[in-house]
């Protein structure tokens, strides 16, 4: 079934939305991949937490003696590992944090994907409403063309004239078709990103409504957390630097005492006799050369290079926050006040028209107010689609849920 009618059959945008993400999310091959190495993480975790506990066997051999008697015996044998040197505790230790860094790397996946399909779907909004109001301009251009062929026609204005309106003309009409093309290529985009047959999801998000009250959702939760933030490299350094010191305690645990406990229950048949016994032993490692120093200074070298890089990541965290918050908060403010432009051009189009009807404004005045209220939204609509991005970047680069986006969508949406 075609996108179209898979999404015509489902009954809300916020249930299109849903549909669209799961989608993306069930067939993209980072997300499956990260999924699968989650769940083989877990796994593992599983595995180490068997270290803990008691083992029990049987072990049977069969001899046949010079008397050429054959002699056979059984045992049930029990193990418990006691003390390791705390190399058990460290191999779970391990295994809990290469599962957070799987389930760390799964959740970026999919908000990476959760918000590459919600740019992509702002992407194309943009690129329509910039396109009506390039054709917009081409047709003020065009009146302006004409009116410039009659005053040429009549002598009140010099040929050049009539060329440079051609010009301009000829000018806006190859933007509307590189807007076009550019339209075109990101459906190309949106096929070999997210392998829909036919993009019919546009409906989502086509109007002016959502995506102003998408980037305001979004710009409100980035600003009220930037202070608690942490970047995904800080969060992989700082995991980093848990497992080398995990595999350092796991190293060096072959310098320690050991305890086993074992017992067992054994039976010959040489003898007819059962036999059972408890045994305790204990491993004392008394001298290894200088094996146990230079591994415990190379482990200590290289945990204090992971901690250096892990505080430069922080301070350069610290540093980006400041930047990044305060030109966000710059650009929203730009915004803004574009927006105040527009609202005092759209006033002055109206007493425009009221004025060129009256036959007290003259038509160049009149067009050329029509062209800046035009040129004013367009340019409104691009920077509002650029602090979008910048807000999604945040988004990706800093490790937020993409349960929490997809939600948040969802209530949008509703």
């Amino acid at each position: 079934m075609g996108l179209q009618a898979w999404s015509e059959s489902l009954s809300s945008p916020s249930a299109r939305w849903n549909s669209a993400l799961q989608k993306v999310l069930n067939q993209n091959a980072e997300v499956i991949e990260a999924e699968h190495d989650y769940k083989s993480q877990q796994a593992r975790l599983f595995v180490s937490y068997g270290s803990w506990s008691p083992t029990l066997g049987v072990q049977g051999d069969s001899t046949r003696l010079d008397s050429g008697v054959t002699s056979h015996s059984v045992s049930l044998v029990a193990t418990q590992n006691i003390f390791k040197g705390f190399n058990t505790w460290a191999e779970t230790q391990l295994a809990q944090i290469n599962l957070e860094k799987a389930r760390l790397n799964l959740e970026n996946k999919k908000t990476s994907i959760t918000v590459a399909l919600l740019e992509m779907l702002a992407r194309h909004y943009f690129l329509n409403k910039e396109k009506v109001y390039l054709e917009k301009l081409v047709k003020l251009q065009s009146d302006v063309q004409s009116f410039t062929n009659r005053r040429v026609s009549i002598g009140a204005e010099p040929d050049i004239s009539s060329q440079s309106a051609e010009a301009q003309l000829l000018s806006a009409q190859t933007q509307v078709l590189e807007k076009n093309l550019q339209l075109n290529e990101q459906l190309f985009q949106t096929q070999e990103l997210f392998g829909f047959e036919e993009v019919d999801l546009w409906p989502i998000v086509v109007d002016r409504d959502f995506v102003e009250k998408l980037h305001k959702k979004i710009s409100e939760f980035v600003l009220s957390q930037g202070k608690d933030l942490q970047s995904l490299s800080q969060k992989s350094l700082a995991l980093n630097l848990e497992s080398l010191k995990q595999s350092r305690t796991s190293e060096l645990s072959a310098y320690w005492p050991t305890l086993n406990a074992s017992g067992g229950l054994s039976y010959s048949s040489l003898t007819q006799q059962t036999e059972n016994y408890v045994a305790l032993e204990l491993k004392i490692p008394l001298f290894q050369g200088l094996k146990h120093y230079y591994t415990r200074s190379s482990w200590g070298w290289n945990i204090q290079k992971q901690e250096n890089t892990l505080r430069a990541q922080v301070q350069r965290d610290k540093l980006s926050e400041k930047l990044l918050f305060k030109q966000l908060v710059l650009e929203i403010e730009i915004l803004a006040k574009m927006e105040l432009s527009n609202l005092a051009l759209q006033k002055a189009q109206l007493k425009a028209d009221k004025m060129y009807r009256l036959g007290t404004l003259s038509y160049s005045s009149y067009i050329d107010i029509q062209r800046r209220a035009t040129e004013s939204e367009l340019l409104y609509q691009r920077k509002l689609f650029s602090v979008m991005q910048q807000e999604l970047k945040i988004v990706t680069d800093w490790g937020f849920s993409s349960d929490f986006i997809a939600k948040e969508i969802e209530k949008l949406l509703t």
